[in-house]
C-alpha cells in the first residue's frame, strides 16, 4: 500500500495528536527515566559456622563492621554498652534484677527486653540471653529474676535468625543477589540486616547481602532534567498550534426566525 494512501490526512492528524499529548506530558514521563537516581550495586557474602561461632567465610568480602545479623549482638559494629554488659554477665555468670517471679526456674524475657537482640557473640561463641527466677533468692513467696547466658549451637542460631530467599519480606533485588552474586539498582532497597538462606544442590547456604558501591548521579542532572522537559514542551506547544489552525468549526444548526 502506498504511503500516501496509508497516511491519510485524518490518520496523520491522529498521529500528530498523539505526539502532542506525549510531548506535553513530558513532566510526567521524564522522571520515569530515573536520571536523578543513584546507581547502587549490591553483593553477597557467605555466612558459615565453625563449631562454636557464626562468621563470614571471608571477612574481607564485607565492609568493616558489617554485622552478621541485627539479632546477634556484637556480631559487627554494635554499640559498646551491650557488648561490655554481656561479657561482664558471662564472667559473673548471673546478674540480679529487681524483677520477681511467682515460680522458680526459667522465665520469659522482661517486657522491655522482648524485642531486643536474641543472641550475643562473645569470645567466638554464641549465647542466648536468658532469665531465671533464682529458687534460693525467695522473699515473700516471690523469686528474684536473674540474667544469665546460655551457650547455643551456631547452626541452630544461624537458621533461627536467617530468612528464606522466598520470604515475602525479602525484596526481589535481594533475592537476585543471593542467587546470582550481585545486582545493580537505580535506587536503594531495604536489605534485611540478617543472613538470607537458600537451598543449593540439596544443601543450605547462607548469605549476607550488603551495599557494595553507590554512584551518585551527575551533579548537574537536575538542570539536564529541566532542559529535557522544556525541550519536549516546546515542539509539543508548536504542534498543538499547528493543529489548531487546521481545525474549522462550522455551525449546522437551523436558521433563527
Amino acid at each position: 500500500m502506498p504511503a500516501d494512501r496509508f497516511l491519510t490526512p485524518l490518520r496523520r492528524d491522529a498521529v500528530l495528536v498523539l505526539a502532542v499529548i506525549g510531548l506535553l506530558a513530558a513532566p510526567l514521563w521524564v522522571p520515569t527515566l530515573h536520571l536523578s537516581d543513584p546507581n547502587v550495586r549490591y553483593e553477597r557474602a557467605e555466612v558459615v559456622t565453625n563449631g562454636t561461632e557464626i562468621k563470614y567465610a571471608t571477612e574481607t568480602d564485607v565492609p568493616s563492621g558489617t554485622p552478621i545479623s541485627d539479632e546477634i549482638a556484637c556480631s559487627g559494629a554494635w554499640e559498646t554498652r551491650p557488648c561490655a554488659f554481656e561479657r561482664l554477665l558471662l564472667e559473673n555468670q548471673t546478674v540480679p534484677t529487681r524483677v520477681q517471679s511467682a515460680s522458680p526456674g526459667k522465665t520469659e524475657p522482661l517486657p522491655t527486653d522482648r524485642y531486643r537482640y536474641q543472641y550475643v557473640h562473645i569470645d567466638d561463641t554464641i549465647y542466648k540471653p536468658t532469665y531465671v527466677a533464682n529458687e534460693s533468692a525467695r522473699r515473700g513467696g516471690m523469686y528474684r529474676v536473674e540474667l544469665s547466658l546460655k551457650r547455643m549451637a551456631p547452626e541452630e542460631v544461624l537458621r533461627s535468625v536467617s530468612r528464606p530467599v522466598s520470604s515475602d519480606d525479602v525484596p526481589s533485588a535481594v533475592a537476585e543477589v543471593v542467587r546470582s552474586g550481585d545486582t545493580r539498582t537505580s535506587h536503594a532497597i531495604a536489605v534485611p540486616e540478617t543472613p538470607i538462606r537458600i537451598e543449593e544442590d540439596g544443601e543450605t547456604a547462607y548469605y549476607r547481602v550488603y551495599e557494595a558501591e553507590r554512584s551518585d548521579p551527575w551533579p548537574r542532572v537536575g538542570t539536564l532534567i529541566s532542559m529535557l522537559t522544556f525541550l519536549a514542551l516546546l515542539p509539543g506547544i508548536w504542534l498543538l498550534w499547528r493543529l489548531s489552525r487546521r481545525i474549522d468549526v462550522t455551525y449546522v444548526g437551523g436558521r433563527r426566525r
